[in-house]
């Protein structure tokens, strides 16, 4: 995922309450957003590994943080969307 990439919300779930509603009210499954920003942090106490944040235009316009693991390229969901017909 990178700056201008076009991704489609899939998950609005968080197991903290608050965060679970501020995306609720911030996103749509199944509507297009577009990434403003990527941010990535490397932390040393995850083994090196690289954890991402996405800046993203939500539904009234303001830029929100969020994980990407809530959305995918708009590709991929109409690819998803085309084998959930049957089409292919």
């Amino acid at each position: 995922m990178k700056s201008g990439d076009k991704i489609v919300c899939i998950d609005t779930n968080s197991d903290n309450p608050v965060i679970k509603s501020n995306l609720e009210k911030s996103f749509t499954i199944g509507k297009t957003y577009t990434i403003k920003e990527v941010w990535k942090f490397d932390i040393d106490s995850y083994d090196n590994d690289t954890i991402q944040s996405i800046m993203v235009l939500d539904n009234i316009g303001n830029v929100r943080m969020a994980k990407p693991n809530h959305f995918i390229p708009l590709d991929e969901w109409r690819d998803k969307q085309i084998n959930d017909l049957g089409i292919k």
